[in-house]
């Protein structure tokens, strides 16, 4: 909980930066966090890389500070910002997913989205000593 209470208390532009460094440990590469204003929907870029670099998949990456669900109008928009763009995406908040956005995100026929809520920001931010 100390650790929600401290990224719910930094700035957006903050917690988007520190999302970026959480992304390269958690192993995508060439991790780009995008302009502050008009970046699209998209608020971080990488890629997922397989071993060996033989697949590489482009990785789109919307965060959101939030104390309350993420709905599924969220993953819609998210869906909508990496078409044509990113061929993956990962969504990450600092509370949790409505059961829709979470359908949503895992049911979504072209673009595999990842969610990570609260509670495991918190352990993967824990675990890599963020």
């Amino acid at each position: 909980r100390q650790v929600q209470a401290r990224l719910l208390a930094l700035s957006p532009r903050a917690f988007e930066l520190f999302a970026g460094d959480l992304l390269t440990f958690i192993g995508l590469q060439q991790v780009a966090v995008t302009r502050y204003a008009g970046d699209g929907g998209i608020d971080a870029h990488g890629e997922l890389v397989g071993e060996g670099g033989l697949v590489r998949v482009p990785t789109g990456v919307q965060v959101k500070r939030h104390r309350a669900n993420v709905q599924r109008p969220d993953i819609d928009r998210f869906l909508g910002a990496l078409g044509g763009r990113f061929s993956h995406g990962i969504f990450i908040t600092t509370a949790g997913f409505a059961p829709q956005a979470r359908e949503k995100a895992r049911s979504s026929p072209l673009l595999r989205v990842d969610t990570i809520g609260g509670d495991e920001l918190a352990a993967l931010a824990r675990r890599h000593g963020l």
